[in-house]
């Protein structure tokens, strides 16, 4: 990451209030395509995360050209078709997340110093901030399938009496 101060004087014009694109990629070459208005980035990414099931994304600021014509800025994410896109976009950092997993409520938090691993704390249980990390070892985000999986896991191993994991 470069970061360089800058005399806002420089700007000509802007686009207020922006719209945005969203594109979701499956396995399968499938996508998907939305336009998000009247929104920001943050409510646009925290959307594309729930909404993005198995499928991966790109987020995409709409940039009209004074006509008719838009063009796009590439927010977050890449391209899958774009065969060299991987080696140059790193993956979007996944934001937190609340699971329900049954009767019970985990909060996931990434970790941006360890690629791939979360740390769930256990929002209803007997143990305040109680929980565990879990991290994938080729370093990619785990989706919410696995990580609710793994919370399931980890309240089977969970003792009644003491509420934390059984010795």
């Amino acid at each position: 990451m470069e970061v360089i101060g800058v005399d806002p004087r420089d700007q000509t014009w802007e686009v207020d209030p922006p719209k945005y694109r969203v594109y979701f990629h499956s396995d399968s070459g499938v996508s998907d395509e939305y336009e998000l208005a009247g929104v920001d980035i943050d409510a646009v990414m925290a959307w594309a995360h729930i909404n993005r099931a198995d499928r991966t994304f790109v987020v995409y600021a709409c940039v009209p050209d004074g006509e008719s014509n838009v063009g796009l800025v590439r927010l977050a994410g890449y391209d899958p078709n774009d065969p060299d896109a991987k080696d140059r976009t790193p993956d979007p950092f996944p934001l937190p997340t609340v699971l329900a997993v049954d009767e019970e409520r985990f909060t996931a938090v990434a970790d941006p110093d360890q690629p791939g691993a979360w740390h769930l704390t256990w929002d209803t249980g007997p143990n305040p901030g109680y929980g565990y990390t879990t991290r994938r070892s080729d370093h990619q985000w785990a989706n919410t399938t696995d990580l609710i999986s793994g919370a399931r896991s980890f309240l089977a191993e969970i003792d009644p009496q003491t509420g934390y994991l059984a010795d």
